[in-house]
C-alpha cells in the first residue's frame, strides 16, 4: 500500500504517518496506531538504497523525542528459519 494511501486511511488522532525525507524526496516512513499512553508502529520501512546507513536509528531517535513519556512499541514478523526473508528478519531484529 502506497504511504500516502496509509495516511489517507489514518483519519482521525489514532493513527499518523510519518515520512523521512532527503532532499525533498522520502527515503522512509512509519505508520503507527496511538492509544492513550501507547505508540504501536505498526509497520516501519526504509527505502533499499538508505538502509544501513544510520537513517533508520535517526527516525527511532525523533520518535522517542516526539513522544516522550509514552511506551513505543515496534512490531516485525517472528524470526522463522522456514521463511523466504529470514536473513532480512534477522536483520530487523538486531535493529
Amino acid at each position: 500500500m502506497p504511504w500516502w494511501l496509509l495516511r489517507l486511511t489514518a483519519g482521525g488522532r489514532h493513527a499518523e504517518v510519518l515520512a523521512a525525507r532527503e532532499d525533498g524526496e522520502i527515503i522512509g516512513f512509519a505508520y503507527s496506531l496511538l492509544r492513550a499512553d501507547i505508540v504501536y508502529f505498526f509497520f516501519f520501512a526504509m527505502e533499499k538504497d538508505h538502509r544501513g546507513q544510520g537513517y533508520g536509528s535517526k527516525i527511532l531517535s525523533e520518535v522517542r523525542r516526539r513522544y516522550a513519556g509514552r511506551r513505543i512499541f515496534l512490531g516485525r514478523e517472528p524470526l522463522d528459519p522456514g521463511a523466504d526473508n529470514y536473513e532480512q528478519r534477522q536483520r530487523r531484529a538486531a535493529f
